[in-house]
């Protein structure tokens, strides 16, 4: 009876929403963050090398920002 309605996802599907949605307003700042992360199991130094190789040479190479672009995420989401 005093509740609201409210919802929380990814800003770029909230906004997406929003346009079928009049009198939808999102807020201005975010209040977390969607880190990724990659791993493997401890004592296995050379698949951790090269997992850790793979991931910085992807980012350098600009392998992340075109899959990004390809999934049509790249306007949302950032590389480190």
């Amino acid at each position: 009876e005093n509740g609201f309605e409210a919802v929380a996802g990814l800003r770029s599907k909230l906004k997406k929403d929003a346009s079928k949605r009049p009198g939808t307003r999102l807020l201005k700042d975010k209040f977390m963050a969607v880190e990724q992360a990659a791993a493997t199991k401890k004592g296995r130094e050379a698949g951790f090398k090269a997992l850790s190789d793979f991931v910085e040479e992807a980012k350098k190479s600009g392998l992340v920002k075109q899959l990004m672009q390809k999934h049509k995420v790249d306007k949302d989401l950032t590389v480190p």
